[in-house]
């Protein structure tokens, strides 16, 4: 493992469409992300803290133009992570050595994003299971965002409580 391999353990959260399951990353895939390729490979996009999932929520709503009404056609996880094999963005060191800065990762230019997806594409291809990323709508937040299919032996993701999403 590289230096910017870190462990990760501990309880993230994840706010999904009624009708899928905690762990369903068809969206992902359908539509890429900041940290997935749109019709390549999906991520579970998850938040360490309630205050960023809700930052990273309203933010994605808000780009979609969807109304308040649509917020609470929601679930929310609170989902239990144990990985072997994380690359950690929050730190400058790790940032630097995948050529990435703080500044792209929180912005939504074409051209910052498209870093982030280079970022990820070699992080899946270094077999890494999740990017730990500072949030792009919280600054003091951070998120996990797991690839599924890259999860190693004896690493788990599981759900530990769901509840429907009443207020955000």
């Amino acid at each position: 493992m590289s230096k910017a391999s870190s462990k990760f353990g501990g309880r993230v959260f994840r706010i999904y469409s009624r009708g899928k399951a905690p762990f369903d990353i068809e969206g992902s895939i359908e539509y890429g992300g900041r940290w997935n390729r749109e019709k390549r490979y999906g991520a579970l996009y998850t938040s360490l803290d309630k205050e960023t999932l809700k930052a990273e929520f309203v933010k994605a709503v808000e780009a979609r133009g969807c109304g308040v009404k649509d917020l609470f056609s929601r679930r929310k996880s609170t989902i239990e992570v144990r990985l072997k094999k994380v690359l950690d963005l929050t730190v400058s060191e790790n940032r630097k050595r995948f050529k990435i800065k703080l500044l792209d990762i929180e912005s939504d230019k074409k051209e910052s994003k498209e870093k982030c997806l280079l970022v990820a594409d070699m992080a899946r291809e270094l077999g890494y299971e999740a990017i730990l990323s500072p949030s792009a709508a919280n600054p003091k937040g951070k998120n996990l965002n797991i690839y599924p299919d890259k999860l190693l032996k004896d690493s788990h993701v599981k759900t530990v409580k769901t509840e429907l999403l009443i207020r955000i």
